[in-house]
């Protein structure tokens, strides 16, 4: 709880000596949990949400190294039929994501539609969470299409980002990005309709 207080004062203060505090006491909380503790996943994942924040503000890469290692960890001790699973994956793939822009490996790339179709897929309809998870997919699929030119690519981000911006309701402050990532992604179609 600690931690996620000084988590929540960095998100309104930018005060990074607040989320370098918080990602001290997520790794004693993850250090003080038992192996087969129900809480370890929660907590290993919010150790991995410190970090790509951190990773987010300074670039450092062993922060996003970390964070991905700690989300792979969150997963493996999560049990298959949790209601935290979606969002854990969804989490592997935003860092997976994150550390191909960094790098430009591929097989990142790959890793990160992998887990995200996988977040998506067990995300239940009718979840708060499903346009975020969606919109993280289609900005996948946008970037795969980018380094392969695979139509079927920037096809099913049209599609996945359509549902995102659907589902989410009118008032949210999401919905601005969702449809400027489904701008993004018809003017890039346009462009490769006009050229053909």
């Amino acid at each position: 709880n600690l931690g996620t207080g000084l988590s929540d004062r960095y998100a309104r203060t930018g005060q990074l000596a607040d989320l370098a505090e918080a990602i001290r006491v997520y790794e004693q909380a993850v250090q003080a949990t038992p192996p087969d503790s129900p809480d370890l996943p929660s907590r290993l994942n919010n150790l991995g949400t410190g970090l790509s924040a951190r990773y987010a503000r300074t670039g450092q890469m062993a922060d996003l190294a970390e964070a991905i290692r700690v989300y792979e960890q969150a997963l493996q001790a999560t049990p298959p039929n949790s209601p935290d699973l979606p969002g854990y994956l969804n989490n592997l793939g935003n860092g997976l994501r994150a550390r191909y822009a960094r790098t430009g490996h591929p097989w990142d790339l790959e890793e990160a539609i992998l887990v995200t179709q996988q977040a998506v897929a067990r995300t239940p309809p009718d979840s708060p969470d499903l346009p975020s998870t969606l919109h993280n997919l289609g900005i996948g699929l946008r970037a795969r299409y980018a380094g392969t030119g695979r139509l079927e690519d920037l096809e099913e981000a049209l599609k996945v980002n359509q549902q995102a911006v659907q589902l989410t309701p009118p008032d949210s402050p999401d919905l601005s990005r969702y449809l400027l990532e489904q701008g993004d992604a018809l003017a890039e179609k346009y462009v490769l309709v006009e050229d053909l």
